[in-house]
């Protein structure tokens, strides 16, 4: 910290400044709206965060961690882990696909699912809506958003499956191995989202996200 501020150091960051003030106000004016839309709740009581990045490279051209982005302090879109529910699904089906098993096409019945955990309890997920829907196609299941099909495939591929996607894509918050994180139980960070979701439009390929390009020193080393 101390050389930071005294060796005279050039920091070169990917940060975009018009795209930087762009996500501020669409936070903070989100979150305003919010509020006024839901009487119970508290002005200044929500929280949030914003991170965009460009899918190319995997630079971070907008990073906004609180709801009044001058604050220093706790930074949201880093360090707050909340369960990301169905923002796993499409890697529990990349999961399927890998086995080989399945394809975008393959039908899957959209109907109850229990599964007895170790203490003997049960898991039993449903659908938003509380409906079953039949036979699905994967790619229906996913652009609906069906907790019972992705229960259901994500028990029959294995969790560990799931686990090992995440990691490949560079997940590094703990994922416990219980059913329940299929449907998005597992804590992430809002950085470790758009870095998951980073490898969908890079065809695959893993890009570590990254804020800072070059840091010289005084002597333009």
């Amino acid at each position: 910290d101390d050389d930071l501020l005294s060796e005279g150091l050039q920091v070169f960051t990917t940060i975009d400044p018009q795209v930087q003030w762009l996500a501020e106000q669409s936070l903070k004016s989100g979150i305003d709206k919010l509020e006024k839309a839901y009487k119970a709740i508290e002005d200044g009581q929500l929280q949030g965060a914003v991170v965009v990045t460009n899918p190319a490279n995997g630079e971070i051209v907008a990073l906004v961690g609180d709801r009044y982005p001058k604050y220093y302090g706790f930074n949201r879109a880093v360090d707050a882990r909340r369960p990301v529910g169905s923002l796993l699904k499409p890697f529990v089906f990349l999961a399927a696909l890998e086995t080989g098993r399945y394809s975008l096409a393959t039908q899957v019945e959209d109907s109850p699912v229990r599964w007895r955990n170790a203490n003997g309890s049960y898991w039993q997920p449903k659908n938003y809506d509380g409906r079953q829907h039949g036979n699905v196609a994967i790619y229906d299941a996913l652009a609906h958003s069906y907790n019972l099909v992705t229960a259901r495939v994500g028990l029959q591929v294995g969790v560990k499956n799931l686990i090992d996607v995440t990691r490949r894509a560079g997940v590094q918050s703990p994922l416990d191995e219980v059913p329940s994180l299929l449907l998005g139980a597992g804590g992430m960070s809002p950085l470790e989202v758009a870095g998951l979701y980073q490898v969908l439009p890079a065809e695959g390929f893993t890009l570590p996200l990254r804020a800072i390009r070059d840091v010289y020193t005084a002597d333009g080393e």
